[in-house]
């Protein structure tokens, strides 16, 4: 299968972290679209790479796309934050 080098496939998913191929200039701390789910990547091999899934691993199988976002993660924060209840992405997690 030949895609192009903005998205890759899922090699496997061991412990909330995915393994991928395909992604030829994924960068680490780069965040990756899966189908349901964003992910990070750690670790960058020949060939392959390991991202830590951000949210449920059980969204994500063997063979579903990821896609390159092109950029880090990050996490704007300002007064409007001051007093919510964040996840690490950023997302309220007081239903406001």
């Amino acid at each position: 299968m030949d895609l192009p080098d903005e998205v890759g496939i899922v090699l496997a998913l061991v412990d909330g972290i995915a393994k991928l191929v395909g992604l030829d200039n994924l960068c680490a701390g780069e965040l990756i679209l899966f189908s349901d789910v964003s992910g990070m990547c750690l670790n960058l091999d020949l060939g392959q790479a390991d991202a830590a899934v951000l949210g449920w691993d059980d969204l994500l199988f063997q063979g579903d796309v990821a896609e390159r976002m092109e950029t880090e993660l990050f996490m704007s924060v300002g007064p409007n934050q001051v007093g919510e209840i964040l996840d690490p992405l950023g997302n309220n997690l007081m239903g406001a």
